[in-house]
């Protein structure tokens, strides 16, 4: 007996049926494993060895040098001061107050304005603080225009001899290498990169934040008066302090191996 149309029918649907089951959809095509990427905590890590190296190679060179040596070091550095700037601030109020009273909140604005300060001390003293107009970048010409104008009057003002500056690419730039060298002006050439635990002036610029504190900064006018007026009131006890604390600084580096050390 031979099979009716409609078994047939059925017959070559389900076989046509199963050959589809059976073949792969490109979506069910197992991908290759995507590329390895580079690891960039690996990059860091080289780079952290290279800057703890350089570090410890700095420490190896001026370990010898003495108190006076240091003394004629005349540190300099950049800083950005914001208006009304909350930042580091704390408010106190008795346990179970509402902590959103406004007596226990600080305005702040979402992109406050902001002025770059550089200033420059040594052993003898603090010089007269640069405040660099509102809206420019300190560029190589900007930076070099203010080296030419000012390091010799920071240098009488101080009694400072020796620069030395950050290794930010302003300060890095050929032009400003070639015109030190022109002028004669004697510089610590190799101070280590991302080294800011390394500088006192860093310790200056935080002294002179939390002065600010208690100052009325809510706008740029205010905030300018101000920041001349903690500047100018730094004591000639702590220059000094911050001037003769580079061996110190120097042996904590070397017992941490080059590691960051606290300020």
């Amino acid at each position: 007996m031979f099979p009716c149309a409609a078994i047939l029918a059925a017959e070559r649907v389900l076989r046509g049926k199963a050959v589809k089951d059976c073949e792969l959809r490109p979506s069910d095509t197992p991908r290759p494993p995507p590329p390895a990427r580079p690891d960039p905590r690996g990059r860091t890590e080289r780079r952290r060895k290279v800057h703890r190296k350089k570090r410890l190679a700095f420490v190896q060179k001026y370990s010898s040098w003495t108190l006076d040596e240091w003394r004629r070091v005349l540190w300099t550095d950049e800083a950005t001061f914001r208006v009304s700037d909350t930042k580091g601030k704390k408010v106190w109020r008795r346990k179970g107050s509402d902590p959103h009273d406004p007596k226990f909140t600080a305005k702040s604005v979402k992109h406050p304005p902001s002025l770059m300060a550089w200033g420059a001390f040594s052993y003898g003293g603090v010089a007269d603080l640069h405040i660099f107009p509102k809206g420019q970048s300190v560029t190589k010409d900007v930076y070099l225009s203010l080296l030419d104008s000012r390091l010799a009057d920071c240098f009488a003002a101080t009694g400072g001899e020796v620069l030395q500056q950050a290794g930010a690419p302003c300060h890095t730039a050929h032009i400003v290498k070639e015109w030190l060298v022109s002028s004669q002006v004697e510089c610590i050439p190799d101070w280590p990169a991302n080294s800011p635990d390394m500088s006192p002036i860093e310790n200056l610029w935080g002294i002179v934040k939390c002065k600010l504190r208690n100052e009325d900064t809510s706008t740029l006018p205010k905030l300018e008066c101000a920041l001349r007026r903690a500047w100018s009131s730094v004591s000639q006890e702590t220059v000094e302090k911050l001037a003769d604390s580079l061996p110190s600084r120097l042996m904590e580096v070397r017992k941490r191996k080059g590691y960051p050390i606290s300020k």
